[in-house]
């Protein structure tokens, strides 16, 4: 054996030695395992194209915080739907990159080992209707008004929503009226338009990145006029299209901090684009698209679930 050409090379040896174990030590900590609880839920993205995809995340809270956690499976389900509204247990991966986009940068992103749903006592409206053999059940909304920052187009006056959404005789109430067979009462009040602190642009590219950091300005802005006491859902109108070009809602509701305290608010995010999407009157008259989402909100499923990027009637 040649020890004197093997000691001239024990230097590098050694220096890679080291390296592999650097590389091994990262990746042991890429992968650790983490496990949270809290409450599970999905974004629904709407295009207007008609295709859809979905977002997961749950909420978890501490006294008067409230942190978000969004959920990366590696397969879309439909059970996961079903989990909606669910108190559950999430075994993940936390990786050093998890981070979101630096305008979100509080939010992580994990990558889902295992989800496990807890005992979970709270029911959906369609549950409670159940329980209540079919007596009516209603749902109090606020429709907020948002102009992006620099923005002062209104497409549609307050009145317009007052109309389209809680008064006129085919409004969004009157639909769901009808098809609930008079068991849903939908009702609601308007507010804005109010300017936004930020652009569109600095919201966040779309899907949950989006949705998290605009609603962290819409509450305070809109908290002097609005007492959200009895608000059960928000319909969030913005004054263009939003970054993603969809519209998107909640599947169930989740804690919202406002100047009442902590509440469990539905949401729907939609893009008021003049008589186009998604509540304009060449849009189903306004009220299709959140007809639909609000459905989603109450704990209602598409009869078939389409996997994300379909079409959908």
């Amino acid at each position: 054996m040649d020890w004197k050409n093997l000691l001239t090379k024990t230097p590098y040896l050694v220096l890679f030695i080291v390296l592999i174990s650097i590389g091994i030590d990262q990746d042991i900590f890429a992968q650790s395992e983490i496990v949270i609880e809290g409450r599970f839920n999905v974004l629904e993205i709407i295009y207007e194209n008609k295709t859809i995809s979905y977002e997961y995340f749950i909420s978890t809270q501490e006294e008067d915080k409230i942190k978000y956690t969004i959920l990366d499976f590696e397969k879309t389900v439909s059970y996961l739907h079903e989990l909606a509204g669910k108190y559950v247990r999430v075994t993940a991966h936390q990786k050093p990159d998890s981070l979101a986009p630096a305008s979100i940068s509080n939010l992580e992103k994990l990558e889902v080992i295992s989800i496990i749903p807890l005992k979970d006592d709270k029911k959906n409206l369609t549950e409670e209707i159940a329980a209540a053999e079919m007596a009516p059940a209603s749902l109090n909304s606020a429709t907020l008004l948002n102009k992006f920052f620099n923005d002062t187009t209104e497409p549609h006056t307050k009145t317009y929503f007052e109309n389209r959404f809680y008064s006129d005789p085919d409004s969004l109430a009157a639909y769901w009226a009808d098809v609930s067979y008079d068991q849903f009462i939908f009702t609601g009040s308007v507010n804005g338009w109010l300017e936004l602190p930020k652009t569109k642009s600095e919201y966040g590219v779309g899907g949950f990145s989006f949705h998290e950091s605009v609603m962290k300005d819409i509450i305070p802005l809109h908290d002097p006029f609005v007492d959200f006491t009895n608000v059960e859902l928000l319909l969030l109108v913005y004054n263009d299209h939003m970054p993603c070009g969809c519209a998107m809602a909640t599947f169930f509701s989740q804690p919202v901090l406002t100047e009442e305290g902590v509440k469990d608010l539905l949401i729907l995010h939609l893009p008021d684009t003049g008589d186009g999407f998604a509540v304009g009157l060449l849009s189903q008259n306004g009220i299709g698209t959140p007809a639909h989402e609000v459905g989603h909100t109450l704990g209602l499923f598409h009869n078939a679930l389409p996997p994300p990027s379909t079409g959908f009637n």
